[in-house]
């Protein structure tokens, strides 16, 4: 007997072991009952146990017996366990036809809200068949939405609700690329504003580039939003995806060269820099020093020099010296230490503390400090103390509290300062989140005057979050 509502049955009349409903065991009474209504269809599915992998690969099963139904719920009315109705299940998506597979993913998507590692399971199968079958119609169907991280209503089940697509349609997108790709580039460029549409782009660009960067642009100028071709170009950096393929140094060059809209997008015109200069940054600093005075150039060189200074800080520093403007110097010295003192703070310190501008002197100490400090805390204070004068010491030692250095080399710092500094009172109040006896037991032993305004600051939240 074919059941109506056949997804929502399917699952629900095989939930009886509590991995869908309540746990509840389904009684005697009821279990006759079922297996009665599900005769006919429980003759259908006798077959063969289904493997669990690979059955989302090669040509769609017959035509389902099933009708417009999805799932034939009676098939599994006594499946007793998670492996039997997921078997059950997967014979129906097996037996298939392509027509079928549209409704199959809506039915999956309304029966499992708020998502299971059952649902997990089938939609990729079921996406993998229909991809197969059909690429062009399966992109073209999950690329308006109706596969997304949350779950489709009821009420509008052709449209996505949530922002970020869900990992299946990269599956159905990357397999119709290969198998149909200019279906796929036609309806992105047609339907651009599809709720998938930066997934798409990315991607695409991101596989063209394997063949060139040139190719990537034969796609991305065909793009009229801004917006989508930030994003493809973003695809094509971006050293994360799975597919991603390292630019080389003139390929980096075109693109930037090519690229106007980087002059608007400044952290994807980093990013392309950042990429050229860890390559090769003498042919980086060639192309920056191209461009036009402005913040444009001055960001190209600091990317050049914070990667330059990573394999020959003597360089970068000579450079940088050699550079007569004093904002722009000022600039350079920021992106040259920043990374430096994380690798020898104790040098980045002394260097800093000689530095002939105040202004950048001023700015770069607090941080060379806080790395010394965080990474040996003696002579860090020890440095601190016979080098700093009081205001530069105080914003070292200031920044110093607000760092991941240990809590207990920072409260000997926090020794040295008032009772109501704000940054003090501020990492007690860190500190007591994690461990509130320390807090306690070091301010027992602060002079007792000092101690209720600590106390005091210490119920004060500066932190609505509590993190």
């Amino acid at each position: 007997m074919v059941v109506a509502g056949a997804m929502a049955l399917c699952f629900a009349a095989g939930a009886a072991g509590g991995y869908l409903t309540n746990g509840e065991s389904k009684s005697g009474e009821a279990k006759k009952d079922a297996a009665a209504k599900s005769k006919d269809a429980q003759d259908d599915a006798r077959s063969p146990r289904v493997p669990l992998r690979g059955l989302g690969k090669g040509p769609a099963g017959g035509t389902s017996p099933s009708g417009n139904n999805a799932f034939r719920g009676a098939s599994i009315a006594n499946a007793g366990d998670t492996n039997a109705r997921m078997r059950a299940c997967l014979e129906r998506i097996l037996n298939a036809d392509e027509s079928e597979y549209a409704q199959l993913m809506i039915d999956a998507l309304r029966e499992f809200e708020g998502g299971s590692p059952f649902l997990n399971h089938l939609l990729p199968i079921i996406a993998e068949r229909w991809v197969e079958a059909d690429p062009a119609g399966a992109f073209q169907e999950l690329y308006s939405g109706r596969l997304t991280h949350s779950f489709i209503p009821d009420d509008d089940p052709f449209s996505g609700s949530g922002e970020w697509p869900h990992p299946t349609f990269e599956l159905v997108l990357e397999r119709a690329l290969a198998l149909d790709p200019e279906a796929v580039r036609e309806s992105v460029l047609e339907k651009p504003g599809q709720p998938n549409a930066i997934v798409a782009v990315q991607m695409i660009a991101r596989i063209d580039a394997h063949k060139g960067v040139m190719a990537a642009f034969e796609f991305i100028d065909l793009l009229d939003d801004a917006d989508l071709r930030d994003e493809a170009i973003g695809g094509i950096l971006d050293p994360s995806a799975h597919d991603y393929r390292p630019l080389s140094v003139d390929e980096t060059c075109f693109l930037i060269q090519h690229y106007p809209d980087f002059a608007r997008n400044s952290y994807l015109f980093e990013k392309a820099f950042h990429s050229l200069a860890k390559q090769d940054h003498e042919s980086a600093l060639a192309l920056a020093e191209e461009f036009p005075p402005g913040t444009r150039r001055v960001e190209a060189v600091a990317q050049v020099i914070r990667q330059w200074a990573s394999k020959d800080f003597e360089g970068a520093m000579a450079y940088v010296e050699s550079v007569p403007s004093a904002s722009e110097q000022g600039r350079f010295y920021t992106s040259l230490f920043r990374q430096h003192a994380k690798r020898d703070p104790a040098e980045t310190a002394n260097t800093v503390l000689n530095l002939p501008s105040r202004k950048v002197r001023n700015s770069l100490l607090p941080e060379a400090a806080k790395e010394w400090f965080t990474k040996d805390p003696a002579p860090a204070l020890e440095w601190m103390d016979e080098s700093l004068n009081p205001g530069e010491w105080k914003k070292a030692a200031e920044n110093i509290l607000k760092s991941r250095a240990g809590a207990q080399e920072k409260a000997v710092l926090a020794t040295r300062f008032p009772p109501d500094n704000d940054a003090v009172l501020s990492f007690l109040r860190s500190w007591n989140r994690k461990d509130p006896d320390a807090v306690s037991n070091w301010i027992a032993t602060r002079p007792p005057g000092d101690r209720p305004v600590l106390l005091e600051g210490l119920n004060e939240n500066d932190d609505p979050f509590g993190s």
